[in-house]
């Protein structure tokens, strides 16, 4: 009963967290104090802080609500986490595109399949090396 308690404030801590990091980023992203608009908020949403923001809360709301998550062998989990951190700056991209005019490109897609990558990378340099127990 405790873990799934500890699961729920993990989940809450991680959504908070992405909210305070998209908040705190988009303010000192503009020259002026006001609210961003949805483009620059997009453009954000592509970066690799982002990405990894989410990726933690995805995680968190998939052990928590998906039990079956904790059983699964590393040869399947990251996969889907590796799917996911390419799949944000991506559809980010694409509404970009679509909603504010960006350009469409080899470069822009490069970009933003750049940061998933880097993304992903970073979330998996933790699991590396096994550290000694004693």
């Amino acid at each position: 009963m405790k873990s799934r308690i500890w699961r729920k404030v993990l989940l809450i801590v991680a959504i908070l967290t992405l909210v305070v990091i998209m908040v705190v980023s988009l303010c000192g992203f503009q020259e002026q104090p006001y609210p961003p608009t949805l483009c620059e908020a997009l453009l954000l949403i592509g970066t690799a802080v982002f990405i990894q923001t989410a990726a933690g809360a995805f995680i968190a709301a998939l052990v928590e609500y998906w039990p079956a998550w904790e059983g699964l062998p590393p040869k399947w989990k990251r996969p889907i986490i590796f799917g996911f951190c390419l799949a944000v700056p991506l559809v980010s991209l694409v509404v970009r595109v679509a909603l504010c005019g960006s350009v469409l490109n080899e470069d822009t897609v490069y970009l933003a399949a750049a940061a998933g990558a880097f993304a992903f990378a970073g979330s998996q340099f933790a699991h590396i090396y096994k550290l000694p127990s004693g």
